[in-house]
């Protein structure tokens, strides 16, 4: 069949044979390989930004657990028989804000979980900044689990240089 074909023929049904071998080749093998390897690519580009982010999470996690042990290992050393309401009265003494302090006010014990928080409100006016300082400083170094929950601090409109101040103080205990 093919010997009967002129020249001409034979030259285009061998281009068109070609032809039609090269589509085969591309769209059945070397398309799909394209695809596959630029999904796998993508793949690849998306499991190192999860490994990424698994990473910075286990630094967050070694970080908040370190925090977690110091905080643990400070309630297991804070007395039994601790009382904020006491320790905040001694702290103003040492601090020399005794003549300062307006009022302490309980507020509510709340239990969570494990652990009871006991809070106090301080009021205290006519700071001075570094007496301020120096209070802040004798509560963030004291042996018992204490957070300052909340500060307020407002200059005074007779005397600019000194502050009326109001602290929320919690401790935390195990409960019993």
């Amino acid at each position: 069949m093919i010997s009967s074909l002129s020249q001409r023929e034979k030259i285009f049904v061998f281009g068109g044979g070609i032809c039609v071998v090269l589509a085969l080749l591309w769209f059945g093998v070397l398309a799909p390989y394209h695809a596959a390897v630029e999904r796998h690519e993508t793949r690849i580009e998306s499991r190192q930004k999860q490994l990424q982010n698994i990473h910075e999470l286990r630094r967050e996690y070694l970080t908040l657990k370190k925090e977690l042990d110091t905080s643990e290992r400070r309630l297991g050393n804070a007395a039994r028989d601790f009382s904020l309401f006491s320790f905040l009265e001694e702290v103003t003494t040492r601090s020399g804000v005794r003549d300062r302090l307006v009022s302490m006010r309980p507020q509510n014990t709340s239990t969570r979980g494990e652990y009871r928080e006991e809070s106090v409100e301080m009021r205290l006016e006519r700071l001075e900044l570094p007496q301020l300082v120096k209070l802040l400083h004798a509560l963030e170094q004291a042996d018992a689990f204490l957070t300052t929950r909340s500060l307020r601090i407002k200059s005074r409109f007779d005397d600019r240089s000194r502050f009326d101040t109001v602290l929320v103080i919690s401790s935390y205990q195990r409960a019993s």
